[in-house]
């Protein structure tokens, strides 16, 4: 019998072999689990730039009825043979909402032949998708957590199919000893040792402080590493990693926070810093270009609205998906609330946003900078301004 696998493990078998046909890619570490996904995507259509057929279904947004993925419409689409492609891929986002007991009664108005009794009609449809598999198509869900009871639990460990991927060490969440020795620190490792590189004593704690249990970013910081060190032949010092931690890209999330509480000046000097230190852009790589760097901005902002809007809705309060977050996470969010709960705030919030992404895409003749400066000021007296009579 097949035991569940680590993240290494399944990495290695996905690598050396084909890949199978369901994965449930399981954990608290957003990062972990998108490498998983990329990994799984790039063994099932290889690297010779195979046409890349991949649906996804979800995630649902709770403050939206009905954006929960049909059971059916799922299943359909990943025993569908491509009309155009030999490989397929299909990836359910947020799938704990449909594996979890919650939504039996839910979906069996939806589904034909759902049970309102007995276990989710989604794990039943998975284990007869597990017998009898389609050829040419993977099935990936992706979710925080599955219980561990159930036996489409049981079926997915001893084929092997569950990829888990742990949050190792978080400081948010008040952890303040980090080791080389600890789940992360032994993968930190074995990711050093696949790029020739040696940690000195002090550079592997003090790269796993860095990405505050988030095991997903070791990847980009050992990249940057090597691509730091050439063709030395040493090992990489707590100051290789300090260089770099110092001279790295800076934060968007200061600007975003900043703007959305009516911190003007907060927000300014921020982004003063992206200018000055470039931004990591939709593809990993640092920017120090302007409009690229306005325009990834722009984008935080809307993404962040959206969570200040679903909190307004929900009377101030941060609305969680899953693990409530840290009070870090969840304050900012719900002090911009409170401050642009009046009404007409969130819309005008909106049309500032929407009016500052076609400037930047279009061709008015002002700097991206002066633009998200613009920008950032506006919003920062949306609130005041929306109050007013």
């Amino acid at each position: 019998m097949a035991a569940e696998r680590s993240f290494g493990d399944v990495l290695k078998a996905l690598s050396a072999g084909k890949p199978g046909p369901l994965y449930a890619v399981l954990g608290e570490d957003d990062g972990l689990r998108e490498m998983a996904i990329a990994a799984i995507r790039r063994a099932v259509f290889g690297k010779a730039g195979e046409e890349q057929n991949v649906i996804t279904f979800g995630p649902a947004d709770p403050a939206v009825a009905g954006s929960l993925p049909k059971v059916s419409d799922v299943m359909d689409e990943a025993r569908t043979a491509s009309l155009f492609a030999g490989k397929k891929m299909v990836l359910v986002r947020g799938a704990g909402a449909l594996l979890s007991p919650s939504t039996r009664g839910a979906r069996a108005a939806d589904d034909e032949g759902a049970d309102k009794k007995g276990a989710p009609p989604f794990h039943a449809a998975l284990l007869d998708f597990l017998k009898s598999p389609p050829d040419g198509t993977t099935l990936v869900l992706e979710a925080e957590k599955l219980d561990g009871r159930s036996a489409l639990h049981k079926a997915l460990a001893t084929a092997g199919c569950i990829v888990q991927c742990p949050r190792m060490y978080d400081r948010l969440y008040g952890e303040t000893r980090v080791s080389m020795r600890s789940p992360m620190g032994l993968y930190l490792a074995e990711l050093a040792r696949s790029r020739a590189l040696s940690l000195a004593p002090g550079a592997g704690e003090r790269l796993l402080e860095l990405a505050a249990g988030q095991a997903g970013r070791l990847g980009h910081e050992l990249d940057k590493l090597a691509q730091y060190m050439g063709a030395e032949k040493r090992a990489v010092s707590t100051g290789d990693v300090e260089a770099l931690a110092s001279s790295g890209a800076a934060s968007a999330d200061p600007v975003v926070l900043g703007a959305l509480s009516g911190r003007a000046a907060e927000a300014l000097a921020a982004a003063e810093k992206l200018f000055a230190r470039g931004l990591e852009d939709f593809a990993g790589r640092i920017t120090w270009d302007e409009q690229g760097i306005a325009i990834i901005v722009t984008a935080a902002l809307t993404r962040k609205a959206f969570e200040v809007e679903r909190a307004v809705l929900n009377g101030g309060r941060y609305v969680a998906r899953g693990k409530p977050p840290p009070p870090q996470v969840t304050r900012p969010v719900e002090d911009a609330a409170r401050r642009l709960a009046s009404r007409g705030a969130m819309e005008r919030v909106y049309r500032l946003l929407l009016a500052a992404d076609r400037e930047l895409k279009g061709s008015s003749g002002r700097g991206p900078r002066a633009i998200l400066e613009d920008l950032v000021i506006a919003i920062s007296g949306a609130g005041a301004t929306a109050a007013r009579p």
